[in-house]
């Protein structure tokens, strides 16, 4: 599954996303559902995770919502990547900035990992398991394991 929120988002990656990924595309944006055929997600700016299974709580960012999207398709354990939540390498995203006209989050950083300590403990809560896998990472809200090493525990 690749989730992305925003039709601008959309709007960029689209062409190269279609060509490259093969899996199933999904948004909570009417706009980049309408124009791009993806599937589509209720999404509400509420806090933690929904309990309801026809919407997500939105968390202000694509990765909260995406998270929030496993859970409700019966994740038992979420491996996280790339989830900075701060610049580094003079970067605000793992793989550098997003082009000009996307956001690249920095003024966002503090909102977005308040709301993922809300939803850590939600979902904590509900026995689902979420390892934080990102190389460089400013989350504490979640417990940290190397990559190689969760996939070789499975």
């Amino acid at each position: 599954m690749l989730y992305a929120c925003d039709i601008t988002w959309w709007i960029a990656y689209f062409a190269e996303v279609s060509r490259t990924f093969r899996g199933e595309k999904w948004t909570v944006s009417a706009r980049a559902r309408d124009q791009f055929d993806l599937h589509w997600i209720y999404g509400m700016d509420r806090p933690g995770l929904s309990k309801d299974p026809t919407l997500i709580h939105q968390g202000s960012n694509s990765g909260y919502q995406a998270i929030s999207l496993a859970c409700l398709f019966g994740a038992a354990r979420i491996l996280l990547l790339g989830f900075d939540f701060a610049r580094s390498g003079g970067k605000s995203h793992w793989h550098g900035d997003h082009p000009k006209g996307l956001s690249n989050g920095g003024a966002y950083f503090g909102r977005w990992t308040a709301h993922m300590n809300r939803l850590a403990a939600d979902a904590a809560a509900a026995g689902i398991t979420i390892i934080n896998c990102s190389r460089k990472t400013s989350l504490t809200c979640f417990p940290r394991q190397a990559i190689e090493d969760v996939l070789c525990d499975s």
